[in-house]
């Protein structure tokens, strides 16, 4: 059964099409109640791209954050969003070495996945340390498409 199903039966709600399940421990096959919760969909991309893998309660506060700036008219882009969810992430962490280093190597290795799908696809793949650099952009779309 779909996990978004699962969350929806469970709470006997509809989900808007705007949110997405989140898999708490990131196993997408373990669709224990305890280990979803739904989220904004330009979050829960940002969740993972700059964050990692955190506890529920870390997400939450995230989360409270989040809507506290919605309600305010604050608009991000996913860059700053995920930048800034990232920070408040660093504030809100308890010093646990363990989660940390799980967290850095889900990054680490999502990054890494990411450069192997793209230099798959172009052939010409330029990979950055970070992807982060405005220049790096740039050689990568000249590298996609080429230059005009």
């Amino acid at each position: 059964m779909n996990y978004r199903k699962i969350y929806e039966n469970h709470f006997k709600l509809s989900l808007p099409k705007n949110f997405d399940v989140h898999h708490i421990d990131g196993d997408r096959c373990n669709n224990e109640i305890k280990n979803l919760i739904s989220v904004p969909k330009k979050f829960h991309k940002c969740l993972h791209n700059w964050v990692g893998l955190i506890d529920r309660e870390s997400i939450e506060a995230l989360l409270l954050w989040y809507n506290n700036a919605m309600e305010k008219g604050i608009t991000y882009t996913s860059r700053a969003l995920g930048y800034y969810m990232a920070v408040k992430y660093k504030k809100l962490a308890k010093n646990n070495p363990k989660k940390e280093k799980e967290r850095r190597k889900y990054l680490k290795d999502l990054k890494t996945n990411q450069r192997l799908s793209l230099s798959n696809l172009s052939g010409n793949f330029v990979p950055t340390t970070s992807g982060r650099n405005i220049y790096d952009e740039k050689t990568q779309h000249i590298n996609w498409v080429g230059e005009k």
